[in-house]
């Protein structure tokens, strides 16, 4: 069946098309019929770990921070945030915890316009992301991004889609604030500090993104960073909410 518009007929599955493509630039990217077919699940998220590598063990930081507060660890792990089940001590199962806030930001509509990971080690989660936010930039943030960048090739092979990524580095010990002003600009809507684990980093990155967020963001810190900060947080700028999930300290405003 058709309808007439101008003299000329536009088929009924072709309007569909175009008011999909609307919810489709406003929502987040996927092309959904309604905002609850639109939710993420922690199976997507451990599917999508999975898919990028998932857990790795061993990998050696070859750069050292220039101010304290920092960790000492030289030797790192990761990817282990969502693929559940016992497959070694350190799995976290984080998926509950992050499909509830997020699926909370996709239905509050905002236009998630940058995304960031702090901590990308070999780059499994930035794939994630990018594969999650396909219309938004996604930033890398690591004070040694080599491990990422020789792993690159092999995450492109695995499906990872590279064309919004920028890589910047970033010592979580410092005052990033000038650095963000100067080097990135924008404003950020959703952002993982999985970075240095320490109070004193967890403090310093969020105190250094915070005026760079969106009217409503998510900010999650993991591993238990920033578990002691969560009165702080909430003084930190107007709106902000800040409560502890386990070892999630889950920062938002306007969720």
């Amino acid at each position: 069946m058709s309808i007439s518009s101008s003299g000329s007929f536009i088929q009924r599955d072709v309007l569909t098309t175009k008011v999909l493509a609307q919810i489709e630039l406003k929502y987040r990217g996927l092309l959904v019929k309604d905002k609850h077919e639109g939710d993420v699940s922690p199976e997507e998220l451990a599917r999508l770990e999975e898919k990028y590598g998932g857990y790795v063990a061993n990998v050696t930081r070859r750069v050292h921070s220039q101010g304290g507060g920092g960790d000492h660890y030289v030797i790192h792990q990761g990817g282990d945030r969502f693929i559940p089940g016992h497959n070694h001590k350190n799995q976290h199962n984080y998926g509950k915890t992050y499909t509830e806030y997020l699926n909370k930001l996709f239905h509050s509509q905002t236009p998630i316009q940058q995304v960031a990971e702090v901590g990308i080690l070999k780059g499994s989660g930035v794939a994630m992301w990018l594969e999650l936010f396909p219309d938004s930039e996604v930033y890398a943030f690591d004070i040694d991004p080599s491990n990422f960048e020789a792993n690159r090739g092999n995450l492109k092979k695995l499906g990872m889609n590279d064309a919004n990524l920028k890589v910047v580095t970033m010592d979580q010990t410092l005052d990033n604030s000038r650095m963000l002003q100067d080097q990135v600009g924008g404003q950020f809507t959703f952002i993982v500090d999985d970075g240095c684990h320490t109070r004193q980093c967890a403090r310093l990155t969020i105190k250094s993104f915070l005026p760079r967020m969106t009217d409503t963001f998510l900010y999650i810190i993991e591993d238990s960073a920033g578990k002691h900060l969560v009165d702080e947080i909430k003084g930190m700028a107007h709106g902000v909410n800040a409560e502890q999930r386990g070892p999630l300290t889950m920062v938002s405003r306007g969720l």
